[in-house]
């Protein structure tokens, strides 16, 4: 943030009500930012809105980016514990 002050740019955030909601956030990572483009939309929107973007823009986002399993900071157990109860699927 120090850079974007520096440089009077605004640091976007990928942050989403889903993530917000159950503590799954950083505050240095994905909350870092001054403004959340994505921040009034759930986990599940933001993935139809990059599904809309790729049908109106020849596919710009990879599909593989769209299938990936979440990679958050979680300990292994946990992830396991949340896939296991389908939770991250269904943000």
């Amino acid at each position: 943030m120090a850079l974007q002050n520096k440089d009077g740019y605004v640091l976007l955030n990928s942050s989403n009500k889903s993530e917000n909601a159950i503590g799954w956030c950083t505050l240095y990572g994905d909350t870092a930012g001054a403004f959340s483009v994505t921040g009034d939309l759930y986990k599940s929107e933001v993935y139809d809105l990059a599904r809309y973007i790729n049908l109106k823009f020849n596919n710009v986002i990879p599909e593989n980016i769209l299938k990936k399993e979440p990679s958050s900071e979680l300990r292994r157990q946990r992830q396991m514990c949340i896939r296991d109860r389908r939770y991250a699927a269904s943000l």
